[in-house]
């Protein structure tokens, strides 16, 4: 346990690799398990268990099934579960060391300070699934870096479209490693298209609004 616990904060500073994980199905499971219920901690800021739950349950499994589909493409599908269990596992250690400072932000009510907070970890994920998919795909760090983008897209359509993003949950929650976990990334954390767009997004979600009457 002590080995793949070094493994996964090796990965979140941008050295080892997935290979480094056990191959066998049981530890990519532990891993979605460990993600899925970090999420749940992240999103309990903003949401009840019973709102929870589900998402963070949705989150892990598009994780899952995104990354297998990325291996699909470039055709190392026999490295899924190193890939996915580091994705998941790594996404996992980012929630729970981004969340105490998301906890102590929010509690002082500085929403610039959140929205430089949240761009900080979405940077974070960003770089993280890179360095992992440089690894598994084969690929110099600037493609690596073009699949991860395309990653979080994909997953802030998915996660938006089953859970609208509210100005009550920070985009960053929803991506993996964004607050991480980043479950509606707040951790939404980047744009369909390009990360101008997701800055805008988290700009948005964590500045308060005014009425007028």
């Amino acid at each position: 346990m002590s080995g793949i616990l070094k493994t996964l904060l090796e990965l979140c500073q941008g050295r080892g690799t997935p290979a480094a994980l056990p191959a066998g199905t049981g530890v990519m499971n532990a891993m979605l398990i460990g993600y899925a219920l970090t999420s749940v901690l992240a999103l309990q800021v903003f949401r009840e268990l019973r709102q929870a739950l589900p998402i963070a349950i949705g989150a892990a499994t598009l994780l899952a099934l995104l990354t297998y589909i990325v291996l699909t493409l470039k055709r190392r599908t026999p490295r899924a579960p190193q890939t996915i269990g580091a994705v998941a596992g790594t996404g996992a250690v980012m929630n729970m060391v981004t969340l105490p400072g998301y906890l102590l932000v929010l509690s002082s009510g500085s929403f610039g300070l959140a929205g430089l907070v949240n761009l900080v970890t979405i940077g974070w994920s960003l770089y993280v699934v890179a360095h992992i998919f440089k690894a598994a795909l084969d690929e110099q760090f600037g493609p690596a870096m073009l699949w991860s983008l395309g990653y979080h897209a994909a997953l802030l359509v998915c996660m938006t479209a089953l859970e609208p993003v509210t100005q009550q949950t920070p985009v960053a929650m929803l991506m993996p490693g964004a607050s991480s976990m980043g479950i509606l990334s707040a951790n939404p954390i980047a744009s369909p298209t390009d990360v101008l767009t997701g800055t805008l997004a988290i700009t948005m979600a964590t500045t308060p609004t005014t009425t007028t009457s």
